[in-house]
């Protein structure tokens, strides 16, 4: 029974990991649900072929790319270890079905700079804090984390504008967007008050030790440049999944 009971949650697990595809690959170019189409050719797919097998194009020939399988394997992991690990105050469906939208936000912001699916993670957030916190610190936190991300986005623009005029050499780049601000006002949802405060010391380590990271391999490469932006909505979600699955291993 129990092996049954593992399959449809590996089940569940890979039709996650679908949908998160799915979505990835056709809200960064258009604005409606419609037939899968090649990240290549930008042609339409059959379901089946998209979906389940061969899995190339059936125009050009190309095969997706490997997130497609990175997502759906640890789509899969994921769900069977939330199932057998659950979160003490939290059924499996919201649980996992806040995962999964952390999973999208990561590829969307990893590689499209763009934080989608505003209205969803506003609903997650109010729902799964109102269960968490109640609603009082649920919109606190809300207010908090979008408020502190808002000024910071300003203090991003000034400080590039700063550098551009310093340098003398015109940038487009932006430290944060302003979907980092709207993913901050979820991140605060979820985290409630002052969990938010937690969430976003933790947000700065993260991305701080990895930002370093990435500045030392590009000196030892000889490839570092000028405004080199770096996605924060994946260190985001990542701190509000670490203090939500894993506080014990925090000390606030």
């Amino acid at each position: 029974m129990e092996i049954i009971v593992t399959v449809l949650i590996a089940i569940v697990g890979l039709l996650a990991g679908m949908l998160v595809n799915y979505l990835a690959d056709i809200l960064p170019h258009h604005d409606r649900f419609i037939r899968p189409v090649c990240w290549h050719c930008g042609e339409m797919q059959p379901y089946l072929n998209y979906f389940v097998w061969p899995r190339r194009c059936s125009q050009c020939g190309k095969a997706r790319r490997w997130r497609v399988w990175l997502v759906e394997v640890l789509a899969i992991v994921v769900a069977v270890w939330l199932w057998y690990n659950p979160h003490d105050r939290l059924a499996f469906f919201w649980a996992y079905a806040l995962l999964a939208y952390f999973g999208f936000v990561i590829v969307m912001d990893m590689e499209h700079r763009e934080v989608s699916l505003n209205i969803v993670g506003l609903l997650l957030g109010g729902v799964i804090g109102w269960l968490l916190h109640g609603w009082l610190d649920t919109l606190i936190g809300g207010l908090a984390g979008a408020g502190v991300m808002l000024l910071l986005y300003y203090f991003g623009i000034f400080v590039v504008k700063q550098l551009s005029k310093w340098r003398e050499e015109e940038t487009d780049e932006v430290a944060l967007g302003l979907g980092d601000v709207y993913l901050a006002g979820v991140i605060g949802l979820l985290l409630g008050w002052p969990g938010i405060v937690a969430g976003l010391f933790l947000t700065v380590l993260l991305g701080g030790a990895i930002s370093l990271l990435l500045v030392v391999g590009m000196a030892l490469t000889k490839g570092v440049r000028a405004f080199t932006a770096i996605p924060y909505g994946p260190f985001l979600v990542i701190a509000a999944a670490l203090l939500l699955f894993f506080r014990d291993w925090f000390l606030f």
